[in-house]
């Protein structure tokens, strides 16, 4: 997609001139960005994600690329590798502690899930207060939450090591934003959620949780 027909279509949307193409650096010439998320997630709030943008901006908003790009520096490269070996240390790991033999791939990104969350996680934040501990317990402990958005990240990320570092992520967001969403989405709503439903929930808690969902969806 041409940068002219980048903002052609854009502007046919109302989305403004600042397209996704542009706060991604796509339609820059500068080898370092910094990409503004309060306005990536506003855009994706108000106009819905264009699909070509999906597995980039998931990758964004989970920490598994930061959000310096610096290409002459690889920084995006760099900490994906790294995210990559942390992620075989755990799966490692979990072979080892907690064996277990899963029947898909879903099942076996939600045994490591488990590890992660029972024996790894505790360790590295210690200072978290017994209420932060509390909380969490809500999502980790459902199942049917944890699996529908296993495979609804598994329909958008292709490595292993970034479905796992994104459900984590996500399962934070809603941790601490889903009960407060207004309007709200039932529970039920999430056991069999799409990629692009879960998305916009996702969306609404980084807005701040008040934000409505997208009138239209990015259909390119």
């Amino acid at each position: 997609m041409t940068r002219n027909f980048r903002r052609t279509y854009y502007k046919s949307l109302g989305v403004p001139v600042h397209s996704f193409a542009e706060l991604l650096g796509e339609d820059t010439q500068t080898s370092s960005l910094t990409i503004n998320l309060s306005q990536l997630v506003r855009m994706v709030v108000e106009f819905g994600l264009p699909a070509v943008y999906r597995v980039q901006v998931w990758c964004i908003v989970s920490q598994v690329v930061p959000l310096v790009r610096d290409a002459e520096a690889e920084t995006w490269e760099y900490v994906r590798r790294e995210r990559s070996q942390i992620f075989d240390d755990v799966a490692m790991a979990a072979d080892v502690c907690m064996p277990l033999s899963p029947t898909t791939k879903t099942s076996h990104l939600m045994h490591l899930h488990k590890f992660y969350i029972d024996y790894v996680r505790p360790n590295l934040h210690s200072s978290l207060s017994s209420d932060e501990v509390k909380g969490y317990t809500w999502v980790s402990k459902d199942v049917r939450l944890i699996e529908s958005l296993a495979t609804a990240i598994q329909e958008v990320l292709e490595e292993p090591a970034d479905q796992f570092w994104c459900l984590l992520t996500f399962l934070d967001h809603i941790d601490r934003g889903f009960k407060l969403l207004q309007p709200p989405v039932s529970l039920e709503e999430m056991y069999d959620v799409s990629p692009v439903a879960l998305e916009n929930v996702i969306f609404r808690i980084l807005a701040g949780g008040s934000a409505h969902p997208p009138t239209g969806e990015c259909k390119n």
